[in-house]
């Protein structure tokens, strides 16, 4: 399983707390970072 921060910058806090193991894709980029995300994962995405 993989978890995704999709917040854009904006709203995503460097110093703010995060899912321990997630991974952070700026939304308006993702088009063409999912492209490099693992196939064999579950991928779950999530914007607080």
């Amino acid at each position: 399983m993989l978890i995704v921060d999709v917040r854009s910058h904006g709203y995503y806090d460097s110093g703010g707390e995060r899912i321990k193991g997630s991974i952070r894709i700026e939304p308006n980029n993702l088009e063409e970072e999912i492209k490099n995300l693992p196939k064999d994962k579950d991928i779950y995405l999530y914007c607080t």
